[in-house]
């Protein structure tokens, strides 16, 4: 069985802040790493997407404003 994989550079999609994946898009996918973080404290997380210290509603909207279609 092959699995493929793709290693990144972490630096390279930090300029853009919902995309938590960095696939270059902000989706669904995003949505649910966002969900899975969600309330968790502690900035440094990228869920964090306005780096106040929580996963939480704020960083939704951030997300729903930079959604790609």
């Amino acid at each position: 069985q092959q699995i493929n994989f793709e290693v990144i550079d972490a630096d390279a999609c930090a300029d853009r802040r919902s995309d938590l994946n960095c696939d270059g898009k902000v989706d669904i996918t995003d949505v649910g790493i966002l969900i899975y973080y969600w309330g968790t404290a502690g900035s440094g997380q990228k869920a964090d997407i306005n780096k106040d210290g929580i996963v939480d509603v704020s960083d939704v909207g951030i997300m729903v404003y930079d959604w790609t279609y």
